[in-house]
């Protein structure tokens, strides 16, 4: 006997021939598409009984993205067909990810033709032993409800087991959504982002409060790692200082007094003692633009009114246009000076990114300073507030680090959102540590 249609994807011609000889015999009809564009629509006209789907149709890409995209979209739309998927680069990690994701089985190329022909059948045969719940629930409720003949006491018991098969079906789908909840929190801890907040709706009371506190735990872990990588960049940039100092200053020494020496002037060694004494000297010069990172004074704290004091940083960029909005009595406890330090960095980085507007607006936990300058891509995102970091030709890589450790000194910390405020491509976020 005959099994019915199969419809074979991929993009050689040579395989999509060889899979059409081998299954002649054993199916009714073979149909073959060399590219799953359109997949989707031939299902619909074709209606198969199994799918024998390739891993990867780019030249050159063999990681099993692009099948695995195409296993779920049809898997979604047709949730009842059976889709057995081929490739020539299997491992037992995409094997596996390839079943997690609905797939039947998983054949590897070159293949055995018996043994593609059973893996296909036993495909069909188990997607028409697979009864949906409804289906089921549907002939529990008739069996039932014919063995009662309107004896209330079966009826009862009939109300008794649907409710229970519902109570089950809602509970599995529940422990899924909380499944998926956890893998996510993993991944962004994995991924060192612990900016996650997941929300709390449809959760039941004791699961809503857990997810709060998981939420607040993730900021205050972002907080306390943000703190110790500050403290972290102290001590090495303290060390690293001290001992290019003591190296450096002896050869700017050495260097300046032969270069005020006589017999040197107008001498075949001047050019070059003159080159040694420039580059030591601007070494100097780098090394104690560092400094500034482990020599800030504690802040003097004064009462700073936010407001006046934001509209006279704005009096410094006249060519911006300045959205502020900030309560006109809002009084704010910080060192000034340094705080100015922070609000210039973080303007002066806006403008070098080419933005035109700058928004300053004081939210009921945080203050956010956002512009339309370039939007900053997230692998360089994650690199920011490290010291010495910059993508800018000429700049110096502190100033962000050094706009954190001020705002920490003051118990605040400062972090890039992860999604900018409307209007704007990046939003820095001040807020309490």
């Amino acid at each position: 006997m005959k099994y019915g249609t199969v419809l074979v994807i991929d993009d050689s011609e040579a395989i999509l021939t060889a899979v059409k000889i081998c299954l002649e015999g054993a199916f009714e009809r073979i149909v073959t598409l060399t590219s799953p564009d359109k997949a989707l629509a031939s299902i619909e006209q074709e209606h198969p009984s199994v799918i024998l789907l390739d891993m990867n149709f780019s030249l050159g890409v063999n990681s099993g993205g692009e099948g695995m995209m195409w296993l779920t979209a049809i898997h979604r739309r047709f949730p009842d067909i059976p889709i057995v998927l081929i490739t020539a680069y299997a491992d037992v990690k995409l094997a596996v990810r390839a079943l997690k994701n609905g797939a039947a089985d998983f054949v590897t190329k070159p293949w055995d033709n018996e043994e593609l022909i059973r893996v296909l059948k036993d495909a069909i045969d188990k997607a028409s032993e697979v009864v949906p719940l409804e289906q089921l629930e549907r002939e529990h409720v008739r069996k039932a409800h014919n063995k009662c003949d309107g004896n209330m006491f079966y009826m009862i018991i009939l109300g008794i087991i649907v409710l229970i098969m519902c109570v089950l079906a809602l509970s599995y789908r529940h422990q899924r959504l909380l499944k998926e909840r956890a893998e996510i929190m993993r991944d962004a801890i994995r991924h060192r982002d612990f900016s996650f907040r997941l929300p709390t709706r449809g959760l039941l009371f004791g699961e809503r409060a857990l997810q709060e506190a998981l939420n607040d735990m993730g900021q205050e872990i972002q907080k306390l790692v943000a703190h110790s990588e500050v403290e972290s960049w102290q001590r090495l940039t303290r060390v690293l200082t001290h001992e290019i100092m003591n190296a450096t200053a002896p050869i700017q020494s050495i260097s300046q007094a032969y270069l005020s020496n006589p017999d040197i002037a107008d001498s075949l060694y001047e050019e070059g003692i003159r080159a040694i004494n420039d580059t030591s000297t601007g070494l100097l010069a780098f090394v104690e633009n560092y400094r500034k990172l482990t020599q800030m004074h504690e802040p003097v704290v004064t009462e700073v009114k936010l407001l006046s004091f934001v509209q006279r940083i704005a009096s410094l960029y006249p060519t911006l246009r300045w959205n502020i909005n900030i309560p006109a009595d809002f009084v704010m406890q910080a060192d000034e000076s340094l705080l100015r330090q922070v609000f210039i960095n973080l303007v002066k980085n806006a403008v070098e990114a080419e933005a035109r507007t700058i928004e300053i607006v004081m939210l009921p936990l945080s203050i956010t300073i956002s512009n339309d300058g370039h939007a900053i891509p997230l692998a360089v995102a994650q690199e920011i507030f490290v010291p010495f970091f910059t993508t800018k030709p000429s700049g110096s890589g502190i100033g962000l680090s050094l706009s954190r450790q001020i705002l920490i000194k003051h118990g605040l910390t400062l972090t890039l959102a992860e999604q900018p405020r409307p209007g704007y491509n990046v939003t820095f976020k001040i807020e309490k540590s």
